[in-house]
């Protein structure tokens, strides 16, 4: 039996306990703005009790935020999960979920360790004290990424005919901290101008511009967006510093261009609502990939819809599977994302990466070359530094897929396929060519290691042979969430296969499989259909944001134990959804 979590713990936990103060709501068929906002008005006011406010979200004219007329008011998260099933009802509904956050400051090490299991506490105790020193062989070149990845050999391959060298003619759209006018990625010739300011926004403070007011504190990534934007597509040897000499940065599609997007001042999200925004902003506006390095540990329907009307329009999006986690954060553990984990200089993996079902491969991640800006705004430190996290592993790859589109011309490659299959194609393409080192652990780091030029050189597939690979990326159950809640629901358990963890998460939970209340016993094969549509969602929300829950299911898939302890579950009773709902609530009561 687990001991039970002591009074500083829970005082550490309910400050990271999820807070709702609005519902999301996604429309099955969206079609002129102003009428879909009169008809979710319609649907709220019919169906919820009270007065409450409808805004779309972003430019979006499909999903909408619900608040109540009382600003500020917290909703009960039991009463805000009835408020969706509710809202669900409706035909005209997609899907409703609360949209939570967390106190309005950023968690420290503490807090996040008090809302980890017993297990992933020590995975995550042991990564962070792996001492982050350079390897030699990164501390001495600032190009070893570059060439790890044959980057330079696949800008030297001849492209298609209607391709173009290095990125040329591809933009990326880059939801991150904002940027800043670093020599690395600014352009002073406009012709030349790669950071496409224009066409951003900024989610956080609500205006067009997207620069990066530099905020240091804990918690806080002054500067992240312009280190992983020259990751990118910094210029070869780039650079135009004073002062010291500095060893300059090479991006890996140079001649592509950047849409900058600022939707955080830290990479850790427990909010997806500005993510989902970016993310239709950017393909609006003509991003043909989108690099995210960020993430966080809460599912999220509205970010998987928005992601997957991108890829549906031939947009490929990618994630940083998240850094110290014991499990892959979303959106890098969404099916349609390509998720990316970090490697370092001798073909290793970094240890502080992770690791699990949700990784597609590695690039480097540990010790890279990157652009670093310090200091206030108007008189910024412009430098260059070594880097670590997935948040460059995954910029890698983002580059790479633009060496790709534009080596074969996106146009060619959509005229090919359709814009559909474009992700399935390119996502198969780079699984294929990856470099495996001796002794890979692919359930554990992905396929293996990015190789660009065995990218670029490979063979496109027959048009003829692509629709079993978009069939890959549909199987799964049906529902909110592609590839099925018991899929997302393995995700926070890496060792485990989904079908086992589906059986034990409905013994814990007392989810009947035959319409009975039975408790034991419950075959595997009878569990997956009840943790599907919006009591999947529900359940997968309550493994994400309670310990005990996850801890209890892991006990269960182990054999170790039959029942839930721990002071929010009391132990060896019967643990039921309403029974989660007033712990998730109790501190959180409307008012």
């Amino acid at each position: 039996m687990s001991p039970r979590p002591t009074p500083r713990q829970e005082a550490l936990r309910a400050a990271l306990d999820p807070i709702c103060h609005a519902l999301v709501l996604g429309l099955l068929r969206a079609t002129d703005p102003a009428r879909d906002r009169a008809r979710v008005r319609a649907i709220v006011d019919a169906r919820l009790p009270g007065a409450w406010e409808v805004r779309p979200i972003g430019r979006s004219a499909w999903a909408f935020e619900i608040r109540r007329a009382r600003r500020h008011r917290r909703i009960a998260l039991g009463t805000a999960w009835n408020h969706c099933h509710r809202l669900e009802a409706d035909s005209d509904v997609e899907f409703a979920e609360p949209s939570v956050t967390i106190v309005g400051h950023d968690p420290t090490p503490e807090q996040i360790d008090a809302v980890l299991t017993p297990a992933e506490l020590t995975l995550t105790q042991q990564a962070r004290a792996s001492a982050d020193a350079p390897l030699p062989c990164a501390q001495n070149d600032e190009r070893w990424s570059i060439e790890s990845c044959r980057i330079d050999e696949a800008w030297a391959l001849e492209p298609g005919p209607e391709g173009r060298r290095m990125g040329e003619g591809i933009v990326v759209g880059h939801p991150d901290t904002g940027y800043t006018r670093h020599p690395e990625v600014w352009d002073a010739e406009p012709s030349e101008v790669r950071v496409l300011h224009e066409r951003g926004h900024d989610f956080e403070d609500g205006d067009s511009g997207a620069d990066d007011p530099l905020i240091e504190g804990f918690m806080k990534q002054p500067g992240h967006g312009t280190a992983t934007s020259s990751v990118i597509l910094s210029g070869v040897g780039a650079g135009n510093f004073t002062g010291d000499p500095q060893r300059p940065v090479t991006g890996v599609a140079p001649r592509a261009r950047l849409i900058p997007l600022r939707v955080t001042r830290t990479v850790v999200l427990f909010n997806f609502t500005k993510l989902a925004a970016a993310i239709d902003h950017a393909v609006d506006e003509g991003a043909h990939v989108i690099s995210i390095s960020l993430g966080g540990p809460y599912p999220s329907t509205l970010l998987e819809k928005a992601v997957g009307r991108a890829v549906e329009r031939g947009v490929v999006v990618l994630a940083a599977a998240g850094n110290v986690w014991p499990f892959v954060v979303f959106p890098a553990r969404l099916p349609s994302v390509i998720g990316v984990a970090a490697s370092n200089c001798e073909d290793g993996v970094w240890k502080k990466s992770a690791r699990g079902g949700g990784v597609d491969l590695c690039a480097p991640g540990e010790g890279v070359w990157r652009a670093d800006a310090k200091g206030p705004p108007e008189s910024p430190s412009f430098t260059t530094g070594i880097g670590y996290g997935t948040s460059f592993a995954v910029a890698t790859v983002a580059g790479a897929c633009a060496l790709w589109l534009a080596h074969h011309g996106r146009d060619h490659l959509i005229g090919l396929y359709g814009a559909s299959a474009l992700v399935p194609v390119f996502r198969h393409l780079l699984l294929s060519t990856v470099r495996t080192p001796l002794g890979w652990d692919t359930g554990r780091h992905g396929a293996g290691i990015l190789d660009a030029k065995a990218l670029l050189e490979a063979p496109l597939p027959h048009p003829s042979m692509v629709a079993p690979l978009v069939a890959q990326g549909e199987d799964g159950d049906p529902g909110p969430l592609p590839g099925g809640v018991s899929d997302a629901l393995a995700g926070f358990f890496p060792e485990a296969d989904a079908e086992s963890i589906s059986a034990a998460t409905c013994h814990v939970l007392r989810v009947p499989t035959d319409g009975s209340a039975r408790s034991e016993g419950l075959p595997r094969s009878d569990a997956q259909p009840h943790l599907s549509g919006s009591l999947g969602r529900e359940i997968l929300f309550h493994v994400a944001t309670n310990p005990e829950l996850r801890a209890a299911i892991d006990r269960r898939y182990r054999g170790t134990a039959p029942a839930m302890v721990g002071s929010r579950l009391e132990p060896q009773s019967a643990v039921s959804l309403p029974r989660l709902r007033g712990q998730a609530s109790r501190r959180l009561r409307a008012g």
